[in-house]
């Protein structure tokens, strides 16, 4: 059975994406509305009024939610929730209007703010390069957890 996924952070570009799932389908881009990226050391998303997150569409099947579901720590680190998001390009790059739904993971319980590692950082950056989303909130999101520590 097919199911939308919702990447907001290291699931975002398509090389790690087809490492972690072989048969994932890349469907689009979108953001999720009244919610904003954190780093708990790991990306997370909250809810919060007048935020957006950018993410990037894919549809998995059942084998690779279960890959999925071992790389994020579910059910212990993060959990599953569905998510409404507005589409900004489909898969050829177009852009197109609409909502739709999809599985996305967040972290359990309140997790302090806590800068993410280089690298960890750097492949969540790469999905934002690759797929042309605005930069501005992953630079807001790191600045606002590096001025926690």
């Amino acid at each position: 059975m097919k199911k939308v996924y919702i990447a907001y952070g290291s699931n975002m570009p398509t090389r790690h994406m087809k490492c972690r799932c072989p048969e994932a389908r890349f469907m689009g881009t979108g953001v999720v509305q009244n919610w904003e990226l954190v780093f708990s050391e790991c990306a997370d998303i909250r809810p919060s009024a007048d935020n957006f997150v950018p993410v990037v569409i894919w549809e998995i099947d059942e084998r690779d939610e279960y890959r999925l579901d071992i790389y994020e720590g579910y059910p212990n680190f993060y959990k599953k929730i569905d998510l409404k998001f507005t589409w900004i390009t489909d898969a050829e790059g177009n852009s197109c209007e609409g909502t739709g739904k999809g599985m996305v993971y967040v972290m359990n319980g309140e997790r302090p703010i806590m800068g993410p590692s280089q690298s960890y950082y750097e492949v969540i950056e790469e999905g934002y390069m690759e797929f042309d989303l605005p930069m501005v909130v992953l630079a807001r999101a790191s600045q606002k957890s590096f001025k926690t520590l």
